[in-house]
């Protein structure tokens, strides 16, 4: 009898355990395959480069093989969807945008992904310090000069976005209200057209990320005149830009940034591995030496974090949307 009873202790006991293990053993077996990154942008733009330098540091701390699949357009929806409809359990990764998660939803009657619900947020990743610039055409050094010479020339003046609705555009016809000018807005496929536009004359204004290629060498050679630099403070890249603050463009707190989420049912010892991993990458030696000639501010932290950032900047950025009255049915 008391045999019987100390083999039943012993069997409910070990089952215990085996339970209470359950989590753990799940959480060290992830990965079990290859994990994928979906980038929303074209292979060789900002957030292209950011997500393959986070990928190539991220494969030997996970034991696989990371790798990165981009799918550009829709003001990032494609995708959005896509990470969407990928299984929750952390193999499929994505970098998305303010354009994804914060304007989007303000922006589009109807989503096939939802903001709130289709993705965990990892970690954000970067901001890009972005440049206002003009073409030398323009006879403008300074904000106040610029906004004279808009104000003489009302409808002359172009700028440059990366689509009607992009973060450009909203931020754009932002500064255009509250200045009280007159600009025509010219949106392009990516920034590679809008470099060779602005920087012939074409188009005379743009926002361009200063880390972008030939951008300071644009600077530097003068093709492009530099007005004001969308940061916190300024770059050491470009030392005499003013910031947006400094300079007194008419400016909300919205700003354009990149980070990494899952897909929506990832378990959460996988969402705090991930996001362990990254942070620990984006505070490397190594990998802020890399991020320092692509003139990015790092953003990283904890997913809770995140979670409250987003929040805010969906708010923010559902006021610049209304002053625009911007609305797309597709």
């Amino acid at each position: 009898m008391n045999r019987r009873v100390t083999v039943a202790l012993a069997a409910f006991a070990l089952g215990a355990l085996w339970m209470a293990g359950t989590p753990v053993m799940a959480q060290a077996a992830f990965p079990t395959k290859p994990v994928t990154i979906i980038v929303a942008w074209p292979a060789g733009g900002l957030p292209d480069v950011v997500a393959r330098a986070l990928a190539t540091a991220l494969q030997p701390r996970l034991g696989q093989p990371v790798v990165i699949e981009n799918k550009p357009g829709a003001n990032s929806r494609i995708a959005a969807e896509a990470c969407a409809r990928a299984q929750g359990d952390g193999h499929t990764l994505c970098v998305l945008s303010a354009s994804t998660l914060s304007i989007n939803p303000w922006l589009y009657d109807k989503l096939r992904y939802s903001p709130e619900k289709s993705f965990v947020p990892i970690t954000n990743l970067v901001a890009p310090d972005v440049l206002l610039a003009v073409n030398p055409s323009v006879p403008a050094k300074t904000w106040p000069q610029l906004l004279d010479y808009a104000k003489r020339n009302p409808g002359k003046l172009a700028y440059a976005s990366f689509g009607v609705g992009s973060d450009v555009h909203l931020e754009m016809d932002w500064i255009r209200n509250r200045a009280g000018i007159d600009l025509l807005h010219v949106p392009f496929l990516g920034f590679p057209q809008i470099m060779q536009s602005v920087g012939g004359g074409d188009v005379q204004i743009a926002f361009v990320s200063l880390g972008n290629p030939g951008v300071v060498d644009y600077v530097k050679t003068g093709k492009l005149s530099p007005i004001a630099l969308q940061a916190g403070k300024r770059s050491a890249l470009a030392p005499d830009v003013p910031t947006l603050a400094e300079a007194g463009v008419p400016r909300v707190d919205v700003f354009t940034w990149f980070g990494l989420f899952a897909s929506a049912g990832t378990p959460k010892p996988v969402q705090d591995k991930l996001n362990t991993e990254v942070n620990a990458i984006m505070n490397s030696p190594e990998f802020i030496e890399r991020m320092t000639p692509l003139a990015v501010t790092r953003l990283n932290g904890t997913s809770a974090e995140f979670a409250r950032f987003l929040q805010r900047d969906r708010a923010n950025w559902g006021q610049v949307v209304k002053t625009a009255g911007a609305r797309l049915t597709d």
